[in-house]
């Protein structure tokens, strides 16, 4: 959304300067206002939004996602099967322990985002 703005969209979000880059703390009104009119969007919005809360951070995301994709894509049925095929994908996703694997494991499936059984 900061390079959609900053590329010209009005999109009116008022960013700052956080640890972690700019930051709009307006965006989810933005967003709000946005989806309005599209209940469709909206309950994809929320899905997501449910599913994301406290994976909020660019390691949080990746790891999500990265489980998400093992066990979507590449057939991982079980967390320590997630955590294998994790680990292969490249040096970088070893920083992933096991232990956090399986806890995104665990919130992929309660929230009915992959089959599997929940550690």
């Amino acid at each position: 959304m900061y390079f959609l703005q900053e590329a010209g969209a009005p999109l009116k979000l008022e960013y700052a300067k956080t640890p972690y880059g700019p930051y709009a703390e307006n965006l989810r009104h933005v967003l709000e206002v946005f989806l309005a009119d599209k209940p469709e969007i909206r309950a994809r919005f929320d899905r997501v939004a449910d599913l994301v809360e406290g994976f909020e951070s660019s390691f949080g995301l990746e790891l999500l996602s990265s489980v998400h994709w093992v066990a979507t894509r590449e057939g991982a049925s079980s967390p320590e099967e997630a955590s294998r095929l994790v680990h292969a994908w490249n040096e970088r996703k070893k920083r992933f322990l096991p232990e956090q694997i399986a806890i995104a494991w665990d919130i992929l499936a309660t929230k009915g985002w992959i089959r599997g059984r929940a550690s």
